[in-house]
């Protein structure tokens, strides 16, 4: 098949199309979490710098920041506290539960 003047208007406006439509899409407003837990664009935005150092770790793991990063060690919860937590969190639900 010879790429002709036809395929070639074909292809720009498949292009056009199909950038048109990705434009619009970032207009759309981000829903705003009311007490739902779900982050809102400010926290989605705030963490940003975080998972843009994770991404520049998988390209370039031999950098400072990296290795830094590596050997910070930061502790994890204990498993009282995970229990704890996890029981307000059952009797938040339960209170909500019973006031709907």
């Amino acid at each position: 098949m010879i790429f002709t003047q036809y395929h070639a208007k074909a292809l720009l406006t498949v292009a056009g199309m199909a950038f048109i439509i990705m434009t619009l899409t970032g207009c759309v407003k981000p829903k705003v979490a009311d007490q739902t837990g779900q982050p809102t664009l400010t926290d989605t935005i705030a963490n940003m710098g975080k998972t843009g150092k994770v991404i520049g770790c998988v390209f370039a793991p031999w950098t400072e920041e990296c290795k830094a990063l590596k050997t910070d060690k930061k502790p994890h919860q204990s498993q009282e506290e995970y229990l704890e937590e996890v029981s307000e969190d059952f009797e938040k639900l339960d209170k909500e539960l019973e006031s709907n």
